[in-house]
């Protein structure tokens, strides 16, 4: 695997454990507690790294080595 391919992998798998924990975090007490407008702004980023995580699929998939096998992750 190609050190391209495998910084592709990585950033994919960190982002998408990056959006679990948001995705945890929102679901919290301390979420509740926050501000509107923090609120608000958390939610956009969990959309963008959403979006980015998309981009990061698309990529891997355009990308992956003829001798290997990916299966992206759902998120």
């Amino acid at each position: 695997m190609s050190n391209f391919f495998t910084r592709l992998i990585d950033e994919s798998t960190e982002l998408k454990d990056k959006i679990q924990k948001l995705k945890s975090f929102t679901l919290t007490q301390q979420f509740d507690n926050l501000d509107e407008a923090n609120k608000a702004l958390l939610i956009l980023q969990g959309e963008i790294m959403n979006s980015y995580y998309t981009c990061l699929q698309e990529r891997i998939r355009l990308n992956v080595p003829a001798s290997e096998s990916y299966q992206p992750s759902q998120l």
